[in-house]
């Protein structure tokens, strides 16, 4: 053994080679212990409720665009209380309250997102706000997704809440996987272009139509 370290000693670089993986290895096991994977999965989506910038559990970086022909969708975050022009009420004959929020986002891209989620901050007295949701598609089609009472503070995962039947309605193959593995099959079906006998997103403007009754 003393041997081998007189052999390394005369050569610097791999000293220095040594060096620098020991202290790889040693940060990784710090980070490992310090920090478990657990706790930083909790963390991120407490952070996610409270209005903090969420980042998809899968996203790439942004910067990685820069080494690709097309790019990967980016994250696109939308606020209603930033955006009072989204939010329309009603008053009905009995004297509630009937809101309608409007959130149109530009999707120029022809990849597929990987998540999408709402997130609902709500006070209200009694009766729990009973909400239904819309999307409607550059070329026309509209999904209808699933009806949902709305908590105080909740999270609504929209490829969670759509009746795959409707992608069946509008001529979605599912034997057309995009390449990308971590692309969920619902939000593929509802980007994904029909005509096309390959993978590939309708660019253009995005709407989801949430009505909520209070």
């Amino acid at each position: 053994m003393a041997q081998i370290f007189q052999e390394l000693i005369r050569y610097p670089s791999a000293v220095a080679g040594m060096i620098i993986l020991a202290i790889m290895v040693t940060g990784s096991l710090y980070a490992v212990i310090r920090y478990p994977y657990a706790e930083i999965g909790a963390k991120w989506y407490q952070d996610a409720s409270d209005n903090s910038k969420y980042v998809p559990r899968t996203a790439y970086p942004k910067w990685i665009n820069t080494f690709r022909n097309e790019d990967l969708p980016e994250t696109i975050i939308l606020h209603t209380q930033d955006m009072p022009e989204t939010t329309s009420v009603k008053i009905l004959d009995n004297g509630n309250p009937d809101y309608t929020f409007t959130l149109e986002f530009d999707y120029p891209y022809q990849g597929f997102p990987t998540e999408g989620m709402l997130y609902f901050e709500t006070e209200y007295k009694g009766k729990q706000p009973f909400a239904t949701f819309t999307w409607f598609t550059p070329d026309g089609r509209e999904f209808r997704l699933k009806n949902a009472a709305i908590d105080s503070s909740m999270r609504y995962y929209i490829d969670e809440n759509l009746d795959q039947r409707q992608l069946t309605d509008h001529q979605i193959q599912y034997k057309y996987q995009p390449n990308d593995l971590d692309a969920a099959p619902v939000l593929y079906g509802l980007f994904a272009d029909p005509d096309k006998d390959y993978p590939v997103a309708v660019p253009g403007t995005y709407t989801l139509e949430i009505k909520v009754l209070a």
